[in-house]
């Protein structure tokens, strides 16, 4: 039994691993939205890190690494990350609506 300790740890990592498909689509979807072309979700979010700053770059690059280099099992989230996932789709959001 892994206890409520670990079940939170691993609803974290859920909720971190869950949204990350939905932060590679959004910075899909601003490109497109300025280009009127498409990516693939990696290569638009490269295209997104060069246009953002501070918290929502670094989580961006770090969703992307992990997707070109880990499975989810290897996945890791630094807290300072983590706690930047909100904001991040925020950003994303409204960068969408911009364009």
């Amino acid at each position: 039994m892994i206890g409520l300790q670990g079940l939170v740890g691993r609803a974290g990592q859920f909720a971190a691993h869950h949204t990350e498909g939905r932060r590679r689509r959004r910075a899909r979807i601003w490109y497109t939205a300025e280009t009127g072309r498409l990516l693939p979700k990696d290569t638009a979010a490269a295209w997104a890190v060069r246009r953002l700053r501070g918290a929502p770059a670094r989580v961006l690059t770090h969703t992307r690494t992990l997707y070109l280099t880990s499975t989810y099992a290897d996945e890791t989230w630094p807290t300072e990350l983590r706690e930047q996932v909100g904001f991040t789709a925020d950003e994303l959001a409204a960068r969408i609506g911009e364009g």
